[in-house]
């Protein structure tokens, strides 16, 4: 299993507690997991994915959760490749290269 990047589309003004939240239950089964609340309504959080599935899964997150996306890197400036996808949240650029 490979860990990812998640960015995470939320609620605004309810990043904190969602974050707090995820990173709990997701603890469960990675005591590595890294969660982030990065800008309005935007979380970033690492750890497998399919650990992430299995908390967003959960009617409680389905609720909150609005959207994801799946990334490889994630870097303090912006990347200079050819042909991958970015995205800029915060000050962090998310990139998948495949």
């Amino acid at each position: 299993m490979i860990r990812k990047y998640i960015l995470i589309k939320t609620i605004p003004k309810k990043e904190k507690i969602i974050t707090r939240d995820l990173c709990d239950c997701i603890y469960y089964y990675d005591n590595e997991v890294r969660c982030e609340a990065i800008a309005a309504g935007v979380i970033y959080v690492y750890t497998f994915i399919n650990y992430f599935e299995l908390c967003n899964s959960m009617k409680y997150f389905k609720t909150l959760i609005k959207k994801f996306e799946v990334f490889d890197y994630v870097d303090n400036k912006e990347p200079g490749c050819v042909g991958c996808h970015v995205v800029k949240a915060g000050s962090l650029y998310f990139i998948r290269t495949s």
